[in-house]
């Protein structure tokens, strides 16, 4: 059974321009990538948009979980695949670092900063 399930990644300040470039970058050029690193962590179906909040930008997107994803999520630091591995950075380089980012919270809440 699939879950919907919602993540959110703050940007670092001025960094707009290459988080595009870096979702950009997954949907297109590395898609087959970056499918493969989804289904890897049992999640599928990516949807994503840009939101400010307080004077913070967010990406905010999200993903249909199927049962093993959260299992999976907890190991995300065990990835020693390469296209997983330049994610991750991407992820540590645009985004501000937040240890709850791969604890993901169902759909139906809301995020307030």
């Amino acid at each position: 059974m699939q879950h919907p399930t919602l993540f959110y990644h703050e940007f670092k300040p001025g960094c707009l321009e290459e988080v595009k470039a870096f979702i950009h970058e997954c949907a297109n050029d590395q898609h087959d990538a970056y499918h493969d690193l989804l289904k890897r962590y049992d999640l599928n179906d990516t949807r994503w948009w840009l939101h400010e909040l307080h004077d913070k930008a967010y990406l905010l997107f999200t993903h249909d979980m199927g049962p093993e994803g959260v299992n999976k999520l907890k190991k995300w630091n065990q990835n020693n695949d390469p296209f997983g591995a330049w994610f991750d950075e991407q992820l540590k380089a645009l985004f501000v670092p937040n240890p709850d980012n791969h604890h993901p919270e169902s759909l139906g809440g809301v995020i307030v900063s």
